[in-house]
């Protein structure tokens, strides 16, 4: 792949000259240049959820454990790691399945607020910004999961 120099970019930049009508009143000549890596990622998979649960860190307090497993089982299933609305979740795990006892939307805050609190998750507001639980904005806040949970949940391709 040829790499783009100032000089070639220049020659492009006068060869495609702007229309005469074009306003661009002080703005300076530019080129965009990308280089694409064409070598391979590491592959993560999700763990079966067997494993999942094993892997469970003995210290977590048991609704943050309950709000984890609900987590797991959901990654186990689909075979990929989805991050979600906090209300969408309380409104998840309060569906009885044949696996688990349905949690309340307050087991299921509570939990996630544990989880937030040991580091394996944050709370992201729809612009970007990480909140704590006290934030006004928290109703319509992502749950997005950090290296720490990540780490639990991923067969590491390398391996």
């Amino acid at each position: 792949m040829e790499k783009l120099t100032e000089e070639n970019a220049q020659k492009i930049f006068e060869e495609k000259a702007m229309p005469e009508d074009a306003k661009a009143v002080g703005m300076p000549a530019f080129a965009l240049y990308a280089e694409i890596d064409m070598s391979k990622q590491q592959l993560n998979k999700v763990k079966p959820f067997v494993i999942l649960v094993l892997s469970l860190p003995s210290g977590l307090p048991g609704l943050a454990r309950e709000v984890l497993i609900r987590l797991f089982r959901c990654f186990a299933k689909a075979g990929e790691v989805s991050e979600g609305l906090i209300g969408d979740m309380m409104a998840g795990f309060a569906e009885p399945t044949m696996e688990e006892r349905p949690l309340t939307p307050d087991e299921t805050w509570s939990g996630l607020r544990q989880l937030r609190a040991d580091g394996y998750l944050k709370f992201q507001t729809p612009d970007g910004v990480f909140v704590d639980e006290h934030n006004s904005r928290i109703g319509s806040s992502w749950v997005r999961y950090t290296p720490k949970l990540l780490d639990l949940v991923y067969e590491r391709g390398d391996k």
